[in-house]
């Protein structure tokens, strides 16, 4: 049978399937970036591999201003035409940089704070009689001296009145 050419029309539809997916995987080789600022870094990382991209990293870094775990950067900006297989590269807050606490406990009140403002830290009082601590040294501090704390974060020391008096 075969007058109508109808084994050749088959072979042509199959022809022209296979010229379609070249023709759709080269259009697929190419993706439209989104923006990922605000996501949490996996699930920034996970949205973009959803969409294709086969090449993509988080960067952990400190960044004192951007909660821990979200991103606050991308190397491709929304809207590039971006290579499936292109490194995409996604900056992830790891908060705050670890600073160390200086030791303050015993100090005069000015000499604590200067020690803890150059620490990179900010300094609160709080003030409390002390039977055993003359007026103006520190007693004690939160968080303890000697270990670490977030850049910029508050440091509250406790100063001493001195001894109370009982009034007679």
């Amino acid at each position: 049978m075969g007058w109508f050419g109808s084994g050749n029309k088959d072979k042509d539809k199959k022809d022209d399937k296979e010229t379609e997916a070249t023709s759709s995987e080269d259009a697929v080789g190419e993706l439209v970036m989104i923006d990922v600022y605000g996501f949490m870094g996996e699930a920034a990382k996970e949205q973009l591999e959803n969409m294709g991209f086969t090449n993509v990293k988080i960067s952990i870094e400190t960044n004192s201003d951007v909660q821990e775990g979200l991103v606050f950067g991308q190397n491709y900006a929304e809207g590039d035409v971006v290579p499936v297989d292109a490194e995409i590269i996604i900056q992830v807050s790891g908060g705050a940089e670890l600073l160390m606490v200086p030791d303050v406990t015993g100090y005069e009140d000015a000499q604590a704070v200067t020690l803890i403002e150059e620490a990179g830290f900010k300094v609160s009082h709080a003030y409390a009689y002390d039977e055993e601590v003359e007026k103006d040294k520190v007693i004690s501090q939160d968080p303890v001296g000697n270990t670490q704390a977030p850049a910029g974060s508050t440091i509250t020391i406790v100063v001493s009145n001195g001894s109370e008096k009982a009034e007679v």
